[in-house]
């Protein structure tokens, strides 16, 4: 008798969807952010290091839905 082991993306949907809820709307937050300081651009002071803050964010929420939500090959 085989067993087959399940993987772990096979016994958790729902935590993946939760996730992808979860990180798709942090990057909805942050792009609307960048889309006012884009249309007000005199109403906002710009810190580098806050336009640093949101593009290192930006690049680890879309590395973590490829790299991490994605389904596994097999």
């Amino acid at each position: 008798m085989a067993t087959e082991i399940a993987s772990p993306h096979d016994v958790f949907p729902h935590i993946r969807i939760v996730m992808g809820m979860v990180i798709g709307l942090g990057v909805t937050r942050l792009l609307s952010g960048l889309a006012r300081i884009v249309q007000h651009p005199g109403q906002y002071k710009l810190y580098p290091v806050h336009l640093a803050w949101v593009g290192s964010m930006l690049v680890a929420a879309g590395a973590f839905l490829v790299v991490g939500i994605r389904p596994l090959r097999h």
